[in-house]
């Protein structure tokens, strides 16, 4: 338990009949309001820097490629995912329901899950880059070791995801935005003349999409 942990670096919130928020040292708060919140016992001291919730359930990602899970409205939560080995984190996780997950991360980190975070699977999409990139990985794509790597290598990182009706958006490094109409499953990347890191991309109830990145974009 830490006694300042109201005042330490807080870097995710959602709300449902709750409210969870969640950040650094694997601080987890939560309560039915802001007088209320109060620290939960976590399985991990690493910095958690993002958290999702579907009905009485709740998963947060963070450091160390981790990821844990509340099942009872964040009152207890359990280690589902930890691979401290990749030195990568997870920088962003979404549910659709209570099965159906992704979380993403630094470097390309892509994993889902369809049984509601039981197992994760990882992902690499291609898809995501842009054409030059494409197009010199489908010159070497006969050796599939190789192709992987360097897949692996170039991959930006994918900072936030958002789901609109069926529309999955997600904004990453380097200028990448990218929508996807079977969650995730396949992408489409948005070209557009920015080649800096977005942190959010929204889509309005007008139908616009806004992005938001560095120096102001």
């Amino acid at each position: 338990q830490a006694p300042l942990v109201k005042e330490s670096q807080l870097l995710d919130v959602a709300v449902s009949k709750q409210i969870y928020i969640v950040g650094e040292r694997g601080h987890v708060l939560t309560g039915a309001n802001e007088k209320d919140l109060k620290q939960v016992i976590v399985p991990t001291k690493t910095t958690l820097t993002a958290v999702t919730v579907v009905n009485e359930k709740a998963w947060s990602v963070g450091h160390d490629a981790s990821i844990i899970h509340s099942s009872d409205a964040g009152q207890s939560w359990q280690m589902q995912l930890n691979m401290p080995e990749l030195d990568r984190p997870f920088l962003d996780v979404l549910f659709k329901d209570e099965l159906n997950g992704i979380a993403v991360g630094a470097y390309g980190l892509f994993y889902r899950t369809s049984d509601g975070g039981a197992t994760w699977e990882k992902e690499l999409h291609a898809s995501v880059l842009p054409q030059d990139d494409i197009d010199y990985l489908d010159s070497i794509s006969e050796d599939p070791v190789f192709y992987a790597e360097e897949l692996s290598f170039i991959l930006p990182h994918f900072n936030r995801l958002s789901l609109t009706d069926n529309k999955l958006f997600m904004a990453g490094e380097a200028g990448m935005l990218a929508v996807s109409n079977d969650f995730g499953r396949s992408w489409k990347r948005l070209d557009i003349d920015y080649n800096g890191s977005f942190f959010d991309v929204q889509e309005t109830s007008d139908g616009d999409v806004v992005a938001v990145g560095l120096r102001g974009n």
